[in-house]
């Protein structure tokens, strides 16, 4: 069956504007209307909307990389400063200390910092020891 160049139109534009299509379909779909060039076009649309994911996911997963990057800098930068104001003050960084050092998030590394000030012993800056 061969449609008439305006329903060939309609249906292209409905297959087009589908989220629900999946590409495979779409291309059996423009197949079926009609037309020599449609498969091709219809083909590179598939893959030009493929690399576009593609490239969105990778884009995505980049931007992941780089926060988790920056985090993980922000630890690590607040952990050997934490340990460097313990030894200054204090002269040594117990085992213990630095273990709890080591385990602590972002939020409780700020807070020991602050300790850093009031502190009698390395263990009351991680709270090991209550001052």
């Amino acid at each position: 069956m061969q449609l008439d160049e305006q329903s060939r139109l309609f249906i292209f534009e409905y297959v087009v504007t589908s989220k629900e299509v999946e590409p495979e379909a779409f291309i059996e779909t423009i197949k079926r209307i009609g037309g020599t060039d449609m498969p091709t076009i219809a083909e590179q649309w598939v893959q030009r909307g493929v690399q576009q994911g593609m490239q969105q996911g990778m884009q995505q997963g980049m931007q992941q990389g780089i926060q988790q990057g920056r985090l993980v800098g922000l630890l690590e930068g607040s952990r050997n400063t934490l340990r460097t104001l313990i030894g200054r003050k204090f002269g040594k960084v117990p085992r213990k200390v630095d273990a709890r050092i080591e385990q602590s998030d972002f939020d409780a590394l700020q807070r020991y910092l602050g300790n850093v000030i009031d502190a009698a012993s390395p263990e009351e800056v991680v709270e090991l020891k209550p001052h």
